[in-house]
């Protein structure tokens, strides 16, 4: 790393007994001490938390009613009598209407095992794109495809299931961590080690 290369060059410098050298330590301990007040992101930690989030992948509740329980239950014969046959047709009416009124018309959409799949898929995309971007790093890409996965379980996922809301919570801490902090600027060092030697160089 930079502080090492630094430590090393910092180190050589102590010892040349010349007092030119000085304003270049001087120098090279001033960016040390800026370099070293950068805070260093976690990435294996921030690695970590997404491949736990991609395990969860499996068993996250997809928006919807599965195509293999979409049809109706059959339902019992009507009983025989006129009387017992309106009864009975007020109360399949009345189930009905309870029903409509408490299932939101998002989550009664018929979705097939393979449109579940590709939801998971998708979102198993997006968090891998996160995870590449960490390893780089770049700030820019990793934002944007947690950004993206988060929108994504927000659409297409059941939000209210506990695993499904922990992993969007997840998501949002993921995404104030800063993996590529700015970096002070450095090289006044070299190039007045760079002076030094020149003018050594230059004298008889």
């Amino acid at each position: 790393t930079a502080i090492v290369a630094m430590e090393t060059a910092d180190a050589r410098l102590a010892t040349i007994d010349d007092p030119a050298v000085t304003e270049v330590r001087r120098l090279l301990a001033r960016e040390l001490a800026e370099l070293r007040a950068v805070p260093t992101p976690d990435l294996p930690d921030v690695l970590a938390r997404i491949a736990a989030i991609e395990a969860t992948l499996p068993t996250m509740t997809v928006l919807g009613v599965p195509a293999t329980q979409g049809r109706r239950l059959e339902t019992a014969p009507e009983p025989a009598g006129p009387l017992e046959r309106g009864l009975h047709r007020l109360a399949q009416a009345l189930r009905d209407l309870v029903s409509i009124r408490r299932v939101d018309p998002a989550t009664t959409r018929l979705v097939t095992l393979e449109e579940q799949s590709l939801r998971r898929q998708h979102l198993e995309l997006l968090l891998f794109a996160a995870r590449v971007a960490a390893m780089r790093p770049d700030a820019a890409a990793y934002q944007q495809s947690l950004q993206a996965a988060s929108v994504w379980l927000a659409q297409f996922f059941d939000v209210s299931s506990p695993l499904v809301a922990g992993a969007q919570a997840e998501i949002t801490a993921l995404r104030s961590v800063n993996i590529a902090p700015p970096l002070p600027a450095v090289g006044a060092a070299a190039r007045q080690l760079q002076r030094v030697m020149g003018g050594n160089a230059a004298s008889p």
